[in-house]
């Protein structure tokens, strides 16, 4: 029997903003939206609509994946930014859908209507972390974490960011993210890598974040890396296990595959490695399982690696890939001997079968790389690290977790109620 008796809450939290395309002046508003959780198996997630008429939503609705929302207490949330001018009303609705993209009627509907306001003047504050905090680093690639709010609302894709090794010389701005790769200045000793941020309306930060980490060089360069082995691996999904299990990514055999369980619907999957600790990874190659010239390799993925298996950094970002031809049908990404753990495939397009199914399948993974050394020695400066207005603990807490391996996804659910809080 589907539960219909679970509400759902809406939370305005306003910050003055000015939009530019508009003579009149709005607000960035951050709605929170909570329901409570349903518990059919065949579940698949939650569609947010939203729109300034009633029933007449935008055709960008928000898709919700059940994996991607945070339950507590028996109750999901989620929170997204919408600038809104004043004195227009705006309409909010969920419905929910199950794993073959069924979805359920819309909910009641809630309102807002935003009152008249000012121009925002403050810029946004934040942190940054480098290698997740680390101390010592042995390559001068390391991996920012970055963490900014505007007036308690997080930065979104409108706001900028830049960097710098040396306060003076600042990269060209671009795109406000969680986390960058970032190549640190020449020579051992202790690092500094500045940022500042602007939120969505042109507000800089006047005074740039900093943090710190010791760069010493190693002995082992990794320029002659070794075959590294997983410890364990994690997948979205596997079909018809053991015969085409995660395991077979890493057998040594490419005539064996991982392939992912075909779907009627377009979905995202992903395989993640566990290198065990952290290591410097040179090398990361894939397979494609080569049939009489067909495959089924991913067509549109991401290589992403991670120190926490919380925040990731993009390696490589491949739309419409085009495995090479030789024999071998296997393609390499240059790590640039980064220090991390944990290396992530995120399929995000597959390809079809029998015009029907969306499979994604690969033969091989391998990577390559070395160890870090077990002995540091340092004898230069302290090393001193500026603090910054929002705490480590706060920028970890925004961050989202990994959807479980092993979904098990719903009938379609009932119609959620909503009312205000």
């Amino acid at each position: 029997m589907l539960r219909r008796n679970y509400y759902l809450i809406i939370i305005f939290l306003f910050t003055f903003l000015i939009l530019l395309p508009f003579s009149s002046t709005s607000f960035g508003v951050e709605v929170e939206l909570s329901w409570d959780q349903n518990t059919e198996e065949e579940l698949a997630g939650y569609y947010v609509y939203y729109g300034t008429s009633s029933r007449t939503y935008f055709e960008n609705s928000f898709k919700l994946p059940k994996e991607s929302l945070v339950e507590v207490d028996g109750r999901v949330s989620y929170q997204f930014p919408v600038n809104i001018p004043t004195g227009v009303t705006y309409f909010f609705a969920v419905t929910a859908y199950d794993i073959w993209d069924f979805a359920t009627d819309f909910s009641n509907e809630v309102q807002l209507l935003i009152p008249e306001g000012e121009q925002d003047t403050t810029p946004p504050i934040g942190s940054i972390l480098i290698n997740n905090d680390d101390e010592v680093t042995h390559s001068r690639d390391v991996i920012l974490t970055l963490f900014a709010t505007d007036d308690g609302i997080e930065l979104d894709e409108n706001a900028l960011m830049t960097f710098s090794n040396d306060n003076q010389e600042w990269s060209d701005s671009e795109l406000f993210v969680n986390t960058k790769t970032w190549l640190l200045s020449p020579g051992e000793g202790v690092k500094t890598v500045y940022v500042k941020f602007r939120d969505a309306i042109g507000n800089w930060m006047t005074e740039p974040l900093k943090d710190q980490i010791i760069y010493e060089e190693s002995q082992n360069t990794c320029d002659d890396p070794q075959k590294l082995q997983p410890i364990s691996i994690t997948a979205s999904s596997e079909f018809l296990p053991p015969f085409f299990a995660k395991e077979k990514l890493m057998d040594g055999d490419p005539r064996t595959y991982w392939s992912t369980i075909p779907s009627f619907f377009l979905k995202e999957e992903f395989i993640t490695l566990d290198l065990g600790e952290i290591k410097r990874v040179r090398w990361f190659n894939m397979y494609a399982l080569d049939l009489f010239g067909i495959d089924f390799f991913p067509v549109n993925f991401k290589i992403q690696i991670s120190r926490d298996n919380i925040t990731w950094e993009e390696m490589s970002t491949e739309e419409d890939y085009t495995r090479p031809l030789q024999p071998t049908p296997s393609d390499s990404w240059d790590f640039g001997s980064l220090e991390c753990r944990y290396i992530r495939v995120y399929i995000t397009k597959a390809k079809t079968l029998f015009f029907i199914f969306h499979v994604a399948q690969i033969a091989e993974i391998r990577v390559y790389g070395c160890d870090l050394p077990e002995h540091i020695i340092f004898t230069g400066e302290d090393l001193s690290v500026s603090k910054t207005e929002i705490t480590k603990e706060h920028a970890q807490e925004e961050k989202t977790t990994l959807p479980d391996a092993d979904q098990r996804l719903p009938s379609t659910p009932g119609k959620p109620v909503v009312r205000f809080k």
